[in-house]
């Protein structure tokens, strides 16, 4: 899923950039299809049917006893669903403008540069004094009961 995710995101930064329209018809094919693997597995994976299952009966009882991983998994699926659905119709409409207007070659997936790792927060930078410095003494409570 996540990696569905970051191959439509890509098709997105694609279509803004207005100048690589077959690339992100290749990029949005890419998600189709791992996404359709993804909800392939979630039909064919007895333990998600289950959470899933347990996550709706559950919720139609309005009990919050849950687990946080029956949760999670419960959400796969129609996350998953409801962004193929998005793509598809996105790839649609690429394609459809690509035959009418842009005529450009669609990449084979092989053809496509990898997608790399980013690092989203900087972990080089140290802490402020105010950040390092306590306001409240968290275990005062404590000094009384030794």
């Amino acid at each position: 899923l996540c990696q569905a995710r970051a191959y439509f995101h890509i098709s997105i930064e694609l279509r803004l950039s207005k100048s690589a329209h077959g690339m992100e018809i290749a990029r949005l094919q890419q998600t189709v299809q791992t996404l359709q693997d993804v909800l392939k597995f979630c039909d064919s994976t007895q333990v998600l049917k289950e959470a899933i299952n347990m996550f709706a009966a559950r919720k139609r009882k309005d009990d919050s006893t849950i687990s946080p991983m029956a949760a999670a998994a419960a959400t796969i699926q129609p996350e998953a669903e409801g962004l193929l659905r998005l793509a598809q119709d996105r790839l649609t409409a690429a394609e459809k403008d690509n035959r009418n207007v842009y005529l450009e070659d669609v990449p084979k997936p092989a053809d496509l540069p990898e997608i790399r790792p980013q690092t989203m927060v900087k972990t080089n930078m140290p802490l402020s004094e105010t950040m390092l410095t306590p306001r409240v003494k968290l275990f005062q409570w404590t000094a009384g009961a030794i």
